[in-house]
């Protein structure tokens, strides 16, 4: 297919003469490092769009805004790190606990006399950071450019994704499936954020589509396209072990979930019996020979009755007392209670963040004020409940199994932690974008009755979460 050539050339400076501005504007990495650093992202970014079957030129025009602002975030938040806290790109100020822990523990790993040691348990994404470092030099902007393009890969795989398990039973062509799948991740701006900060949430998203890529529905069963998905598949766990390594229980639950969608194609079964057994063998892998035994004790605990999860963080932090308030004491329920309790974790991880208090996470980064801009992902999540309620008698097998797949690893992390960690289920939320996209692409008139209800009940919902919050501050 051809390109708009002229159109998208002066896109192209368009985009070198935003990165170009921030970077002079927000001094942080340096200019050229920057400014060269965020086209050769951008150069690379688009030529593996364009090798993918579902390739476009609104797809183009769309990954290359979503970049920019990615680009610009990156740029603003690296600067607040640096120049404007008053530290350096090798010894920023860092605020988040989180980023702050894995700077030093990747210090550490780098030069055991310049930072500081950590438990085995977290040490995966400090190992990561370190072996960028090795390349580039100790410097905040590298591992935080990486996220940026890890996010963008997932957004990539997302459309891809989208349009193979959809693209043929929609009205729409497979290019407009992929396209708007592109843009409806985007849209979920906390989920976009992550690949401004320095956070393992960006990671976990690229292992988690990579892993999906090949459970998705594939046709061509050549030699070398069962190479290319399986090694899709290993390139993931492996990403998946280096970030949230107990997420690969959810794989695994994942894979036999979608089993009996291929018990008549023995290839395919084949493949997923493969990959099951490669989820085990990781697992084994972790528990069995890298993490010591108190590490894998303290997960064991954590899982089972939340630990240090039940601590101050959740019972005292102000944010945290309104919902406590409904369901004090949440960590020592047994089983079958939280499972009671379930869809109002579902309720409070799809909520937050609220979109208020702006200005609570802005000393972790600027971008975190994109977090707040959650109603993009009210009306997708809106768009799913309608999926769920009238939708899965009439879709295909594999898409139900698939829906089936997404709504439990998304709730998962619900269960867990009781909804109150929104971004530990942002990786999942590409799973349900397909979910989302199906509506948009086959709505009716009664869904535009259904969203303009779903709008009105909704406001209605914040603003008592507005008002509830206030009274229990």
């Amino acid at each position: 297919m051809s390109f708009y050539h002229r159109q998208f050339f002066w896109a192209h400076i368009a985009y070198i003469a935003v990165i170009s501005i921030s970077a002079a504007s927000l001094a942080g990495a340096g200019f050229w490092t920057t400014t060269i650093s965020l086209l050769v992202v951008w150069l690379l970014i688009d030529r593996i769009y364009c090798i993918t079957p579902y390739k476009c030129n609104a797809g183009r025009y769309a990954l290359l805004a979503i970049t920019s602002l990615l680009a610009v975030g990156v740029i603003a938040n690296v600067h607040m790190y640096t120049i404007g806290s008053g530290g350096t790109d090798s010894n920023p100020i860092l605020h988040n606990d989180d980023a702050s822990k894995y700077f030093l523990g990747a210090l550490n790993i780098i030069d055991s006399q310049q930072g500081e040691q950590i438990a085995t348990l977290h040490l995966g994404y400090p190992h990561f950071i370190a072996a960028i470092w090795k390349i580039t030099g100790i410097s905040i902007f590298y591992p935080i450019l990486i996220n940026m393009v890890m996010l963008l890969l997932s957004i990539i795989i997302t459309g891809i994704i989208t349009a193979r398990l959809i693209g043929n039973i929609t009205p729409r062509s497979p290019q407009w499936i992929a396209t708007a799948a592109m843009i409806v991740i985007a849209a979920v701006s906390y989920h976009l954020s992550t690949g401004t900060l320095l956070l393992k949430e960006a990671g976990t998203a690229l292992a988690i589509t990579l892993i999906v890529l090949p459970l998705s529905p594939w046709k061509e069963k050549t030699c070398s396209s069962v190479i290319v998905h399986l090694s899709s598949f290993i390139i993931g766990l492996i990403l998946l072990m280096t970030f949230r390594f107990n997420y690969i229980a959810i794989i695994a639950l994942g894979i036999i979930i979608l089993a009996p969608w291929h018990k008549k194609r023995l290839s395919a079964f084949g493949f997923q019996l493969s990959a099951l057994f490669l989820c085990i063998a990781a697992w084994a892998i972790m528990h069995l020979i890298i993490l010591a035994e108190a590490d894998v004790t303290h997960l064991v605990v954590n899982s089972i009755d939340g630990g240090a999860l039940g601590g101050a963080y959740f019972y005292d932090n102000p944010q945290h007392r309104a919902h406590n308030a409904i369901v004090a004491g949440y960590f020592d329920f047994p089983f079958w209670k939280r499972l009671l309790f379930l869809p109002i974790s579902a309720i409070t991880q799809f909520l937050i963040p609220f979109p208020w208090a702006f200005e609570r996470d802005l000393q972790f980064g600027y971008t975190l004020v994109y977090a707040r801009f959650a109603f993009p992902w009210y009306l997708i999540g809106g768009s799913i409940l309608y999926f769920l309620a009238t939708s899965l008698r009439c879709i295909p097998r594999h898409f139900l199994f698939w829906s089936i797949f997404a709504i439990i690893a998304w709730l998962t992390p619900a269960y867990f932690v009781a909804g109150t960690v929104s971004r530990y289920a942002l990786c999942f939320v590409p799973l349900l974008v397909p979910l989302a996209v199906y509506i948009f692409a086959t709505a009716t008139r009664p869904f535009r009755f259904y969203i303009a209800a779903y709008i009105v009940v909704m406001t209605i919902a914040l603003i008592s979460c507005y008002h509830i919050q206030q009274a229990a501050a």
